[in-house]
């Protein structure tokens, strides 16, 4: 295994080196071939890290989410956009960038926003060591008995009732008052996921409750257009129904991603049509949920022709702001999208988490933020080695900010639901029998 390591890693070296000569040597941040170039290499590298992990690691690892992310807004998005050019001006990020400029697909930077995720996906395999670990539950090692005692039910409704008066006053502002929304607004959502997370890990099945809680969070949701977080409820429910749940529940695994295709597809049809954008096919809808590649081209645009210059590590200051309710600095992908849009948008489109080292920190801090996020996913993969409801738990909340993190970049907001995460799950972990507490 140590030789394989040795041999991926010097070729991952070669693949960088060979990368950035050609970057450097082309000379030209929008040539399309070098755009492939660099999407061949990043299929490449994933490719590379996804056939260690899959057998040491299984599919659920945490590399592998990362990877499957940025597989997607670096490979898949770019890809589309090199074959059917004529689409482009349809995607959100370049529809509204197309009102403030002289718009031509072929003067955005595409190569440019390629390199950097090149960068962010080499630096974030190159030192990934693959770690064994179980890949499905023993059905002695979660829980022998599936029945909830009085305290774990008390506790349970306890949680429920704080998470539903948290969403009826996210309901009063977002859809009655329509005022500016807050991470803490929508804690509610991490609440009922660790909810649905824990019952499953309990249980070792889905249940009738859990449906009316996933039922109703993707309802309100829908409505208040936060797409987003119903992918972070969903990843609350598949992950651990693979580790503990009966025979891994593949069919139920199988029937949320195929919910949470169409729940992205459908939002995709409303937001355009609130906004009076013209609808795609349904590829083209599931496609836009990776619009961070959008965003980046057109930024890098933006910042190239006005200078703005960088920014300092600005959206690391939310983690000492994110959760005080008076004062709070505006999230970096806020921020960032009204300079760009001209305050024009009232949202937030991301850059990715490689977007935001880079204009925060330029070439060298992608390199360096990666490599570290690397090591933080081989130490936190690294400390789950063995099944078991304490581990499952942690485990899925990882799995969730690896998401949020890789998709949004925002390590302050993300870092606060995942702690809001971690002291529900040790809340209701301690109405667990001692034994099954570790």
């Amino acid at each position: 295994m140590q030789m394989s390591i040795r041999k991926n890693s010097t070729l991952l070296f070669f693949v960088l080196i060979i990368g950035a000569f050609l970057y450097v040597l082309v000379n030209n941040p929008t040539s399309k071939k070098l755009m492939l170039f660099f999407i061949v290499a990043n299929v490449s590298v994933i490719t590379m890290t996804f056939q260690k992990t899959i057998k040491y690691s299984g599919v659920f690892s945490l590399i592998n989410m990362a990877n499957a992310f940025l597989l997607m807004i670096f490979v898949v998005r770019p890809l589309q956009i090199f074959l059917f050019p004529e689409d482009a001006i349809k995607m959100h990020a370049f529809k509204m960038y197309s009102v403030l400029s002289r718009y031509n697909i072929d003067n955005i930077p595409l190569a440019q926003a390629s390199f950097i995720g090149f960068l962010g996906i080499y630096a974030l395999n190159i030192f990934y060591k693959p770690v064994m670990y179980p890949k499905a539950a023993d059905s002695n090692e979660i829980c022998s008995n599936r029945a909830m005692n009085m305290h774990q039910i008390i506790s349970l409704l306890f949680i429920c009732i704080v998470a539903l008066a948290s969403e009826g006053l996210y309901v009063f502002k977002s859809l009655i008052l329509s005022s500016s929304i807050h991470i803490y607004d929508l804690m509610w959502v991490y609440i009922f996921s660790v909810v649905i997370m824990y019952i499953i890990t309990i249980k070792k099945e889905a249940n009738i409750f859990i449906y009316l809680i996933i039922l109703n969070c993707i309802v309100v949701l829908g409505i208040s257009a936060r797409r987003q977080y119903i992918v972070n409820l969903l990843l609350f429910f598949i992950v651990p129904l693979y580790y503990a749940g009966k025979n891994k529940d593949l069919k139920k695994i199988l029937l949320a991603c195929i919910l949470l295709i169409f729940v992205v597809i459908g939002y995709g049809y409303i937001r355009r049509t609130r906004i009076g954008y013209e609808t795609g096919g349904i590829l083209f809808e599931l496609m836009d949920e990776f619009c961070m590649f959008d965003m980046l081209s057109v930024s890098l645009d933006y910042s190239n022709s006005t200078g703005i210059g960088l920014f300092w590590g600005y959206n690391y200051l939310t983690i000492f702001t994110e959760m005080l309710p008076f004062f709070s600095i505006l999230p970096f992908d806020h921020m960032f999208t009204g300079i760009v849009f001209n305050n024009i948008y009232h949202g937030a489109i991301p850059t990715s988490l490689c977007g935001s080292l880079f204009f925060n920190f330029s070439y060298i801090g992608v390199i360096i933020g990666m490599t570290i996020f690397s090591f933080l996913l081989d130490k936190i993969q690294n400390s789950f080695e063995k099944i078991s409801i304490s581990s499952v738990g942690y485990y899925t909340i990882a799995f969730s900010f690896v998401y949020d993190v890789i998709r949004v970049g925002d390590i302050g907001r993300e870092f606060w639901t995942m702690m809001v995460s971690v002291i529900v799950f040790s809340f209701l972990k301690r109405t667990l029998p001692e034994k099954q507490q570790i």
